[in-house]
């Protein structure tokens, strides 16, 4: 697409087989020059690409934020978050 290299899958033994059985080859994301120069070339977890770092950054990224209160359902801070954007909303 474009100067883009790109795989098109067709059929599901074909999308199985890179998705399941070869998810390695196909799990990161392509490279992007402009976003990458703005967030350090890759120290971040949105533009990292697949491997042990990455698994690292996510693991670390969603103890913290489980930590501070990030769940879901009961417990979660959408109340918290919900009642801060209306008492902002209403200033």
């Amino acid at each position: 697409m474009g100067m883009e290299d790109v795989v098109v899958l067709n059929g599901y033994t074909a999308v199985k087989d890179a998705l399941v059985d070869r998810s390695e080859l196909f799990a990161s994301r392509p490279p992007m020059y402009l976003l990458d120069a703005m967030v350090d070339f890759g120290k971040d977890i949105i533009t990292a690409r697949w491997g042990p770092e990455f698994r690292q950054r996510k693991k670390f990224a969603t103890a913290v934020m489980r930590k501070l209160g990030m769940k879901i359902g009961t417990g979660s801070i959408e109340e918290k978050i919900r009642e801060e954007a209306s008492c902002l909303r209403n200033r």
